[in-house]
């Protein structure tokens, strides 16, 4: 059995792919195209390895994508055209199963949420559009198998599989780890987009924790998946000196 996988630019990516990988024999073949990122977000050989079940073949060129035979193709958010061509030509009778995992909480919206991403991202309103459309359609009619977290048809059920490949990323958790009145904050990368400065972002954490602190709260802060964890720091940040970057994958931070 031979499968490929395109499009994982954060670790978080990773973590869908492994729950569908974990589903197959452990001899499947498994290529896996390198490159493309979001924002601060990397991920290296090191992380793919750690993080997948099956042996990888790392590749970096749609030329050298396709294997002969049939084949899964394993996308994260929607199939890419240019993947799927390429497996197309290499074996135009060849059967793809198309299967396409979450990229996050944005695959939950519809072409309008994904336009609006688009142009807070510096995207035309033309390309936007016509970008959103593209992957929509590509999703419903490319698609042979979704993998997702929630089940939209289930009343938005956790998909179990999904959920415990995120369990087993994190690795164990005390349940006394966290005070029972707590409040979480799930930031987004405005800075990195540039949709706000640095200082003025770390200002408005530091009123948030005040807030929730004042309330007799414990505040914790949980990074989107782009914001790289590159440059934290000894000690966790607190408020006053929060930076978007300075935030661990995995674990939210306690302030």
């Amino acid at each position: 059995m031979s499968v490929v996988v395109t499009g994982v630019r954060s670790r978080t990516h990773l973590v869908y792919v492994a729950s569908y990988l974990r589903t197959l024999p452990p001899d499947t073949q498994l290529r896996y195209l390198e490159g493309g990122s979001f924002l601060s977000a990397t991920v290296s050989r090191d992380d793919v390895t750690k993080a997948l079940p099956l042996d990888v073949e790392f590749i970096d060129s749609t030329t050298d994508l396709a294997p002969k035979g049939p084949v899964t193709y394993v996308a994260v958010g929607a199939p890419g055209l240019r993947p799927l061509a390429a497996l197309r030509r290499s074996d135009p009778r060849s059967r793809i199963t198309t299967v396409v995992v979450d990229e996050g909480l944005g695959t939950y919206g519809d072409w309008r949420t994904r336009r609006a991403a688009y142009l807070r991202q510096g995207g035309s309103q033309l390309r936007s559009t016509l970008r959103a459309a593209a992957i929509a359609t590509g999703n419903r009619t490319l698609t042979t198998v979704r993998w997702p977290l929630y089940r939209k048809a289930d009343d938005w059920a956790v998909f179990e599989p999904v959920a415990a490949e995120f369990r087993r990323a994190l690795g164990p958790i005390e349940v006394g780890s966290f005070a029972p009145g707590r409040a979480i904050l799930l930031t987004q990368p405005w800075v990195d987009l540039g949709l706000v400065d640095a200082d003025s972002y770390a200002a408005h954490i530091a009123a948030l924790a005040a807030q929730q602190q004042a309330a007799g709260r414990q505040f914790l802060v949980r990074p989107h998946p782009a914001e790289a964890p590159d440059a934290t720091p000894a000690t966790p940040p607190c408020p006053s000196t929060y930076r978007p970057n300075w935030t661990q994958r995995w674990s939210p931070r306690i302030c």
